[in-house]
């Protein structure tokens, strides 16, 4: 029997809201398009960034760009940034209060799936913005592009590499997207440097520090012991030939 999850109902007021028609809507899937104030964009979507591929680092020459917009010509931050695309169960628009609802329940399939960078940065910025100087960005607006209605993770897998390519999304952020190193993190979770393992392309920790033990080391050692794929005739040369040649390993 499915567990039916917990929704998380998120709420912003915007500037606009289109749905875009295609056809797969008689499916379920459809998609919208709104515009915000980024002042307004919600702190609760911090909790819904699993899906993306990486955490977001506000200290990377990307970063440092869309910092540098958003504060230098928060006025054009619209036109010069792609904003951010969001997985939900469920969106609705109000038009009388230009209030935006977005229903969230299972996180390996709803969040932000891109734009977890410019996402991270607006909120960053405001909070390091005194009362006074925020108004400093009335004027920058940000797109947020919404999908709902998917339900399979492959099809969220999917959108997600897709949706990546401009900055190529290693193979080991889509396995965790998939899943597949659940049964690691459970064998693992009473280790001492089991918070140190990033099992995504980047990854940190609560107190901001990068995690420094890539997952791909650990699939290292175990394939150092798989006697199925290997024997003395056979060695498991790609334990230590490429870290990439492990994640390929069945």
């Amino acid at each position: 029997m499915k567990i039916k999850m917990k929704t998380t109902l998120i709420k912003m007021p915007i500037i606009s809201f289109r749905r875009i028609e295609n056809p797969l809507e008689r499916e379920g899937k459809r998609k919208y398009i709104a515009v915000i104030q980024a002042k307004n964009l919600s702190r609760d979507f911090e909790d819904w960034r699993k899906i993306n591929p990486r955490d977001p680092s506000t200290t990377s020459g990307v970063a440092k760009k869309i910092t540098q917009s958003l504060e230098d010509m928060p006025q054009d931050f619209f036109f010069k940034n792609r904003g951010i695309t969001l997985l939900v169960e469920k969106a609705t628009f109000n038009n009388d209060a230009q209030n935006l609802s977005v229903e969230l329940s299972d996180p390996k399939i709803h969040g932000i799936l891109d734009g977890g960078h410019t996402y991270k940065i607006i909120i960053k910025t405001l909070d390091e913005l005194e009362n006074k100087e925020k108004s400093d960005l009335d004027n920058a607006f940000v797109q947020i592009e919404i999908l709902e209605g998917f339900t399979d993770i492959e099809d969220v897998v999917g959108i997600v590499e897709a949706r990546n390519t401009s900055t190529q999304v290693k193979d080991q952020s889509i396995e965790e997207l998939r899943g597949n190193f659940d049964v690691i993190k459970t064998v693992l979770k009473k280790e001492r440097y089991a918070d140190r393992i990033a099992y995504k392309e980047i990854e940190f920790s609560e107190d901001g520090s990068k995690k420094d033990i890539d997952v791909k080391e650990i699939l290292s050692y175990l394939i150092c012991f798989d006697s199925e794929s290997f024997n003395d005739k056979n060695h498991p040369i790609i334990a230590y030939s490429g870290k990439g040649a492990v994640l390929n390993h069945a």
